[in-house]
């Protein structure tokens, strides 16, 4: 990473704008499923099943037959619908350009009415893919980033490497989309 004369980070500007094929970069990385939670919301469907299946009651086999696939619904329904509550949100930041910078200390938005500066502390998890790269502000808030909002392959890089370097909770996501 480039270093200023005080030893800090120097910045790292992005600019972008966010067509369907970035889009659909960033739908991938939010709907791309843990297997480690797929496996443990199956394993709570299985044991409901099993359950429903031994039970002697009618009522109490009929309902934990019912709720097994329940809970596999619930698995999969939950992104797609927090997906599409980002969607909305973003329509606003989707229509302007995507502008801003990097430090060591924060993320800082230009795209937004007035220039809103995020420090690193706020991020409580990132999922990334080769291309695009999500900070998340909650369980289902999140920032988008991309490759294409950033001039050099070095500037993406030194991102990753910062928020990798300042967040605790992340996910890799396989495979490649969109462009």
């Amino acid at each position: 990473m480039k270093k200023n004369d005080q030893g800090r980070i120097q910045k790292i500007t992005f600019d972008g704008h966010v067509d369907e094929a970035v889009l659909a970069d960033f739908r991938a990385v939010f709907l791309s499923l843990s297997r480690p939670a797929t496996v443990f919301y199956g394993a709570i469907a299985l044991g409901f099943l099993a359950l429903g299946i031994t039970t002697s009651d009618a009522a109490s086999r009929i309902f934990l037959i019912l709720v097994a696939p329940g809970v596999l619904v619930a698995r999969y329904s939950r992104p797609r619908i927090a997906w599409k509550q980002n969607v909305r949100a973003w329509q606003d930041v989707l229509a302007m350009h995507f502008t801003g910078t990097i430090s060591d200390t924060e993320v800082r938005l230009n795209g937004v009415p007035e220039p809103a500066p995020v420090p690193w502390r706020k991020f409580i998890a990132m999922e990334q893919s080769d291309r695009a790269l999500l900070l998340y502000l909650s369980q289902d808030d999140c920032l988008p980033f991309h490759r294409f909002f950033f001039a050099e392959q070095s500037d993406w890089d030194d991102f990753v490497a910062l928020a990798r370097g300042r967040i605790k909770s992340q996910r890799q996501v396989p495979g490649k989309s969109g462009k």
